[in-house]
């Protein structure tokens, strides 16, 4: 994944729990219409993390 003009490896897990209500609350701020989009889910919307690997691993 390149970030910010230099590549690096990256791990992606799903945030649960709090961790995930704390970021969903925040992105409601950013998008108004994210509950109604998410309401037309048979499921929960899956809250990605992507975090930057240290060199040497992955």
């Amino acid at each position: 994944m390149d970030l910010g003009g230099r590549s690096t490896q990256i791990r992606a897990r799903a945030a649960t729990g709090d961790e995930r209500a704390r970021l969903w609350d925040r992105w409601r701020v950013i998008d108004k219409g994210l509950d109604g989009y998410a309401a037309r889910r048979s499921r929960e919307t899956t809250v990605v993390i992507f975090e930057p690997l240290e060199p040497g691993h992955g």
